[in-house]
């Protein structure tokens, strides 16, 4: 109810004007006096990974009691319920600007001091985040701040760390940093969700002939490249399970291709319980994202595609170092090239055995510790400005 009873037609439209509606919907916490503020997005056209990874620091983060704050510009539903189930210590705060423009970085950082806790680190976690966004938070509010990065792409970096946990991870990416800068790069800073934490001991056993095949593109695929791969797995002439996992309501284009599909076969939507999923698996086709570190934690052998140039140097470093197979672009991979990769992995146990060890040596499950810990110290330091 709006405060002061009944009040005339215009002066109802003042206060509503003066009125933060987030505040109403997602009220800012004052319990704990350090808190994570994530800025992050997710849509059909960019996917669910941004917010899901940095999910995990988030349930890290609050196991130590503190809050954590999602802001964002786009947002799927599902992910809005799947954040605010986990915790009533995150809460989520929408803005309304174009992502990574001015007005984004203004409106972020309004949000950001409004949060009364002692301690605020902010993390930027999208590819819109780049050199001047990240000036812009660090110079006007003195903040602890950490870039999420995939792709070594921005001019500059200002923020106190700069964090990449792909298998290409290197110095050479961040050259132009401040000296302040500190890097965690790599496949030992590879964070998973809880849900994964209880398999920190699992090893898998390499059966001579793989029964369950798992499909797996991400939480969205707007390309439809999910209903291209089921069409050429029907020239396959495979004898395994296939389990397709569809993030959002299966495309008509998906649906159309299942249709006489030789295979026995099940459609998930909207999984939970991922590492379930891929417990079962044998093997599994997926593209370049995080998901490729999840498979490998779960010792999933995989074959590959690259959605963009990002995904594909990640792969052909996956290839290179075994713990999987790269089988080239979605937009233009050779069919029979896929086939008889994907052939191979089914028929070579000791090739599976060896992407398997590959795998767990690279991937410990301690990494969103590693960087929680890490994240806590920053609360005692003192914040640095670019001069």
């Amino acid at each position: 109810m709006l405060p002061g009873g009944i009040l005339k037609a215009d002066k109802i439209l003042q206060k509503i004007a003066s009125i933060n509606l987030n505040h109403f919907l997602c009220p800012i916490k004052t319990d704990m006096n350090k808190i994570l503020i994530i800025r992050a997005d997710s849509a059909p056209h960019i996917g669910a990974g941004h917010v899901m990874r940095t999910f995990s620091l988030a349930q890290e983060w609050i196991k130590n009691g503190y809050n954590v704050a999602y802001i964002y510009a786009e947002m799927l539903q599902n992910l809005k319920e799947r954040l605010l189930n986990y915790s009533d210590k995150i809460s989520l705060h929408k803005i309304n600007a174009e992502r990574g423009a001015l007005k984004d970085a203004e409106e972020t950082l309004q949000t950001i001091m409004e949060f009364p806790e002692e301690c605020k680190i902010v993390l930027l976690d999208g590819y819109n985040f780049k050199d001047d966004y990240q000036l812009f938070i660090k110079n006007n509010s003195s903040l602890p701040t950490i870039y999420f990065d995939d792709v070594g792409t921005s001019k500059c970096y200002y923020t106190n760390i700069v964090f990449n946990q792909n298998i290409n991870a290197n110095e050479n990416l961040y050259k132009c940093r401040e000296p302040y800068t500190e890097l965690l790069l790599g496949l030992k800073y590879v964070l998973l969700r809880d849900e994964f934490l209880k398999y920190l001991d699992f090893r898998r056993n390499v059966k001579k002939k793989p029964e369950n095949l798992l499909i797996l593109l991400g939480a969205t695929d707007p390309e439809n490249y999910t209903a291209k791969i089921v069409n050429i797995l029907k020239e396959a002439k495979i004898s395994m399970n296939i389990t397709i996992i569809s993030g959002q309501e299966p495309s008509v284009e998906l649906l159309k291709a299942l249709k006489n599909f030789p295979y026995k076969y099940e459609l998930k939507q909207n999984v939970l319980d991922m590492p379930e999923v891929m417990l079962k698996a044998d093997i599994a086709i997926t593209a370049g994202g995080s998901t490729n570190w999840e498979l490998s934690f779960m010792q999933v052998p995989l074959v590959a595609l690259a959605k963009n140039d990002y995904e594909e140097t990640i792969l052909k470093e996956i290839h290179k170092r075994k713990l999987g197979i790269f089988a080239g672009r979605f937009e233009n991979f050779d069919k029979n090239d896929f086939i008889n990769k994907l052939n191979t992995l089914i028929n070579d146990p000791k090739l599976r055995e060896l992407i398997i060890k590959n795998q767990r040596q690279n991937i410990d499950g301690l990494g969103r510790k590693r960087v929680v810990d890490k994240l806590i110290t920053l609360c005692g330091e003192i914040p640095t400005k670019k001069s």
